[in-house]
């Protein structure tokens, strides 16, 4: 699985969301999903105060803000299980997470298209 680098362009992050969505594998490193989200703009709610309840890892942005059934967050459940790397069913990113980022980069796009 080819990871995702840093400084993409918004193009290149849709594309990037689409390949995890269409890898050929059942876990996705949770590392390619966090690069994803901070390029986008996204706040990543780690331990501490800002963590809420529950053991999804939570990413915000104010574009989800728009949308009730997302409540301004993205969230994900990490695999339990061993090992040193955070792993995530790839089932769970394409249902509950790849369709919030989806909205996100395609309201990049209007944004960036109407400033041109």
């Amino acid at each position: 699985m080819k990871k995702v680098g840093s400084n993409l362009s918004i193009n290149e992050l849709e594309e990037a969301i689409d390949n995890l969505c269409m890898e050929n594998v059942q876990e996705i490193d949770f590392n390619d999903i966090k690069r994803i989200c901070e390029q986008l703009g996204c706040t990543y709610y780690d331990r501490g105060k800002d963590r809420g309840r529950g053991a999804a890892e939570r990413f915000s942005h104010p574009v989800l803000d728009d949308f009730p059934e997302y409540n301004g967050f993205v969230a994900i459940h990490l695999k339990h299980g061993g090992g040193s790397t955070r792993k995530v069913y790839k089932r769970n990113f394409v249902k509950y997470m790849a369709p919030g980022l989806k909205i996100i980069v395609k309201r990049l796009k209007a944004d960036k298209d109407k400033s041109e």
